[in-house]
């Protein structure tokens, strides 16, 4: 008996071909997905970080002296709980006197090319990955 021509359907080929096809574009998206999340949340860090710095020089401008790190303003405390409330970053701060250094030094090992971003007093930017090879060029 011949089939009904009405009964219509993919055959086992067709949809392995579009299985294949499926496989292909995923392999290709993820990881470029995965790159942007990785480049954004450095981006979020990289802010954080000269927010916090604006929030130094303005207390410099104030006092004559950048606040010790020991004794941050509340403001400043408050900007780095929500920099870190993602979990992607942790930030410590040196300052005091007449100088200030921040550091982002990415969590998980998520960011392996700019592990450690630093900025400074002078608003010089740096970069490392996990070997602590310079990456500022491709960081910033």
């Amino acid at each position: 008996m011949l089939p009904n021509k009405s009964q219509r359907g993919f055959t086992l080929i067709e949809l392995m071909i579009v299985v294949v096809v499926i496989g292909i574009l995923a392999a290709i998206a993820i990881p470029l997905y995965q790159q942007h999340v990785i480049k954004s949340e450095r981006a979020a860090a990289q802010s954080a970080m000269l927010e916090i710095a604006g929030q130094l020089e303005r207390h410099y401008t104030q006092n004559n002296r950048y606040p010790d790190h020991n004794d941050l303003p509340d403001r400043i405390n408050n900007m780095i709980g929500q920099a870190e409330s993602s979990g992607r970053h942790q930030f410590k701060i040196d300052s005091g006197g007449n100088e200030f250094n921040i550091t982002a030094t990415s969590v998980g090992n998520r960011d392996d090319d700019c592990a450690r971003m630093t900025v400074d007093h002078r608003g010089q930017r740096t970069a490392e990955d996990d070997g602590g090879s310079d990456n500022t060029n491709f960081c910033w």
